[in-house]
């Protein structure tokens, strides 16, 4: 679980407010591909076409995390193995030596990657056609229009307001001839009835074809938007694994570098642990050879070369640290000196 934290701390921070200010680079090229679609069937498109690249990256990412928790298990496990093959062993003897020299104090940076906000939550919408609440809207528009058709016929014909004691027999007949004498057709309360039965059924198609187009048009401009966030997104992914790739190969290097340092330690310490057997007599007045000074000088430059690389956080605001980079140039050379002036003297 620590790990996976860890490796969640490359991710930026960006906010919607951010994207959407940013001009999008290929709205043209998303216009020219869907102007021959449906604004319904465009806005589905662009939605699906948004969730393919957010999914598509985020599965890259899990690979990339997947890499980058098994880099860091690796070099921690690196440390412990140097700590416990050498290194530890090298620093208890110089301690037994009473060798006295500048050493590294210097505690190592226990959280590689320092902590960084995630990318805020990127959650698409789904395209919704509106057909319901349109429906409902629609009905409800529909049926005050009717009512009030019928208060306006009341009122042309003079018929108290308080009409609950009046039965609907005796309402519905002069409302409905009051509205059939409008086209010419006196006492026909059937067209009465078509007339209000029309009016209401073209109010109900009439609300229900507008809030849907208007529905429609909204879920291109929002299905745009979103394809717009997703780019930007998976364009920040990108780059994150970009930098996570730098990461494993440098985390690589660092093993191969603590690998180096763990073969050199541990001649160093057979070197001290012989020093320590044969001229034990010597410890209380330090007067040593000048081939064991040198061995134990040696000894002690190695410990704070690395002890020095593993001091330093290896990110800077979710990036690699350049002091990191330094240091580890800094051990990987000291060590690679060592290496090359043994192979010389064995040479020779």
């Amino acid at each position: 679980m620590g790990k996976n934290i860890e490796a969640q701390k490359f991710i930026g921070k960006v906010s919607v407010k951010e994207l959407l200010s940013k001009k999008p680079k290929n709205e043209y090229a998303i216009d020219e591909h869907i102007q021959n679609l449906k604004e319904h069937d465009a806005a589905i498109l662009l939605v699906k076409k948004a969730k393919f690249l957010v999914n598509d990256v985020r599965n890259q990412m899990c690979e990339c995390r997947v890499i980058f928790e098994k880099d860091l298990d690796g070099y921690e496990n690196a440390k412990k193995s140097l700590h416990e093959n050498g290194l530890d062993a090298c620093e208890f003897l110089l301690s037994q030596l009473c060798y006295v020299s500048k050493k590294s104090n210097k505690e190592e940076d226990k959280i590689i990657f320092e902590p960084k906000d995630n990318f805020n939550a990127l959650e698409l919408r789904e395209v919704s056609s509106g057909k319901v609440t349109a429906v409902f809207l629609a009905f409800i528009l529909s049926l005050t229009a009717m009512i009030a058709m019928v208060f306006i016929a009341m009122s042309q014909l003079n018929i108290a307001d308080d009409f609950s004691m009046i039965p609907m027999g005796e309402l519905a007949n002069p409302v409905l001839n009051w509205y059939a004498s409008l086209v010419g057709m006196d006492d026909k309360p059937f067209i009465g009835t078509v007339i209000l039965i029309s009016v209401a059924l073209f109010i109900l198609w009439f609300v229900y074809t507008r809030y849907v187009r208007w529905k429609e048009k909204q879920n291109l401009i929002m299905a745009k938007e979103q394809l717009r966030i997703a780019e930007y997104y998976c364009d920040d992914k990108l780059s994150c694994q970009e930098q996570m790739k730098r990461v494993d190969k440098f985390i690589n290097k660092a093993i191969s570098i603590l690998s180096l340092y763990q073969m050199v330690l541990r001649e160093q310490e057979e070197k001290l642990r012989k020093i320590l057997h044969e001229e034990r007599a010597n410890i209380s007045s330090s007067n040593f050879p000048s081939k064991s000074l040198r061995i134990m000088q040696n000894t002690q430059e190695l410990i704070n070369y690395i002890k020095d690389f593993m001091a330093v956080p290896m990110s800077d605001e979710g990036k690699l640290s350049a002091k990191s980079g330094l240091f580890l140039l800094r051990a990987q050379n000291r060590i690679e000196k060592v290496i090359n002036r043994r192979q010389k003297l064995d040479i020779d």
